[in-house]
Parts: structure tokens; sequence; C-alpha cells
């Protein structure tokens, strides 16, 4: 896309803004819509659709071994059930 992992960062964190042309790479590259990059969603086509950080997350983990994968979910699972 031409940008460093720094500019990367600064969008995820909010310490950066994208331009028009950005959002839209960014929509081409992770092939979604622009509408969803921004989180602009209808109600009623959206719900149960993951956030971007959290698919990205889950594109990692599914690279990991799968020990450590067992490993990282049961972890998850304990986290998510004393949050409950």
């Amino acid at each position: 896309m031409g940008i460093t992992r720094k500019q990367i960062t600064d969008y995820e964190t909010g310490r950066a803004r994208m331009n028009d042309e950005m959002v839209v790479r960014f929509a081409l590259a992770l092939k979604v819509s622009t509408d969803q990059l921004l989180g602009i969603k209808n109600l009623d086509d959206s719900e149960g659709i993951p956030s971007l950080r959290i698919t990205r997350r889950l594109r990692e983990l599914d690279q990991l071994p799968e020990q450590k994968r067992k490993a990282i979910l049961k972890t998850l699972d304990d986290l998510i059930r004393a949050n409950i």
C-alpha cells in the first residue's frame, strides 16, 4: 500500500486520521467496504461482524502452532467467563 508500519500504528491508535484515498486503499486491501472500515454499520447487516482489530488478531492466532493456539484460547475463554 506504500505506507510504513508507523503510519498504520498511528491510524490504529487514533494518533493520525486517514484521508479519503487511504480509506479506499485500506478497504480494497482488506476486501471490505469503506463503511465497514469506518465503522458505519447498518444494524441489520453488520450484527455479529467482528472489528478489524479482532479479525487481525484472529488471523495471527491462527498462524501459531496448535499447542500455543490452544493455550491462548483456553486463557481467553477463562478471561471471558470471569468477566461475564
